[in-house]
């Protein structure tokens, strides 16, 4: 691997970086288990998340993902190829990431305001949780990235023993991103804010919408009884007239 120096800014359109909410460990992922969480997060438009998510990545060039309590991705930029193509793809490193957002949902679960995780395959993560009419639904991540230059050896091990391509995984780790720690409370602070705004409009509009169709369907309801009871009472005044 290349030397790099720490950084937060970096070309991001020049890293090939892939989209986690199609792939098929995504589609895999078990429904929420709580009628409730699984309500709301039904109720949510997540595609304006999305955009944020991704417009952050090209400017900082760290992902951001909104992953649910049991580890399914719900709004995400695109992600890091070393995790895509490589962690998410082998049984070892996978179960390792799924370990990994498992074990900071549970820290946040405790009351943490947010956490900083360097996960089992030797990335960091941060995250912090969003709560929704007092359920947690689902927690923000961002990253993965590194807080220092990686350890060489450490990663070459690990390619060995999840089989990859020692070559190409070394330079997909090449192009992850080294952020100052001292500025992660702030970038999760200011995205964890607004994908709670947003959520949050978009469970007010899901209501709305329902609420309008809920009265258009009471007015045509009325509307067809009116229309009945008119043609009962046209009838009973044409018997009478006879």
């Amino acid at each position: 691997m290349t030397a790099k120096t720490p950084h937060l800014y970096r070309e991001a359109n020049l890293i090939q970086m892939l989209d986690p909410l199609s792939s098929d460990w995504n589609k895999a992922m078990p429904e929420l288990d709580t009628t409730v969480t699984r309500t709301l997060v039904a109720a949510l438009d997540f595609s304006r998340l999305n955009a944020l998510f991704e417009s952050f990545l090209q400017v900082m060039n760290v992902p951001i993902a909104l992953i649910d309590l049991q580890g399914k991705v719900l709004a995400s930029s695109r992600w890091q190829r070393a995790c895509i193509q490589f962690h998410r793809q082998a049984n070892p490193t996978l179960g390792r990431c799924l370990e990994s957002d498992k074990d900071l949902a549970l820290q946040l679960q405790q009351g943490k305001n947010y956490s900083i995780y360097r996960c089992g395959n030797g990335l960091t993560d941060c995250a912090t949780p969003i709560v929704l009419e007092g359920e947690h639904i689902a927690n923000l991540f961002m990253g993965q990235f590194f807080l220092n230059e990686p350890n060489t050896e450490h990663f070459i091990a690990q390619a060995k023993e999840a089989g990859f391509a020692q070559d190409d995984y070394m330079a997909a780790l090449a192009e992850v991103a080294i952020v100052n720690e001292s500025k992660l409370p702030a970038m999760l602070n200011m995205l964890g804010l607004l994908a709670l705004q947003i959520t949050e409009l978009s469970l007010t509009n899901d209501r709305y919408q329902r609420s309008l169709q809920h009265t258009e369907q009471q007015v045509t309801q009325r509307t067809q009884e009116l229309q009945m009871q008119n043609q009962i009472l046209s009838q009973i005044s044409e018997g009478v007239a006879l």
